[in-house]
């Protein structure tokens, strides 16, 4: 199996865009997506990528540990920021298609199951949550919907 095509993809996330990257492969069907995005820069995120891609073309998807390494070193005067922004849309397709290939889920591409079981936690949604006697009441409502842990964000109301 090779990569065969690189491409990327500007989305209106409404707020902010969205940039994707596909890779496609010799495997009939077998692609891959990342996701790059960059609050205000997505046409150098993906012209990274495409100056990238070129690099990745005729590899074999599977070697993913390889693939990074090979792009940090052609990126290392670029060290950071937008190339490493690049790389890691690269990077997740990659993974994305390592998991649909071996048919295994993120936790054993990962190393393993960590824990048997997650405690379910959510955060406030607003600084309003953070008072007080809103906080007592928005975490009452959540412990009725089963969530038994949640975090609250620490700025200022």
């Amino acid at each position: 199996m090779k990569i065969t095509k690189v491409q990327t993809f500007i989305v209106d996330g409404g707020f902010r865009p969205w940039t994707f990257v596909k890779i496609e492969t010799s495997e009939p069907g077998l692609i891959g997506w990342g996701d790059c995005s960059d609050w205000g820069a997505p046409g150098p995120v993906t012209a990274t990528v495409a100056h990238l891609a070129p690099l990745i073309i005729g590899r074999d998807p599977l070697q993913v540990e390889a693939i990074w390494w090979d792009l940090a070193a052609a990126s290392i005067r670029h060290n950071g920021g937008i190339a490493w922004k690049a790389m890691a849309g690269i990077d997740s397709a990659l993974w994305d298609i390592r998991g649909k290939a071996l048919n295994a889920p993120v936790w054993q591409l990962l190393g393993g199951r960590l824990r048997d079981e997650l405690r379910p936690a959510t955060a406030t949604p607003t600084c309003s949550a953070c008072r007080p006697a809103r906080r007592a009441t928005t975490c009452a409502g959540w412990r009725r919907k089963c969530w038994s842990a949640v975090t609250r964000r620490s700025r200022p109301t």
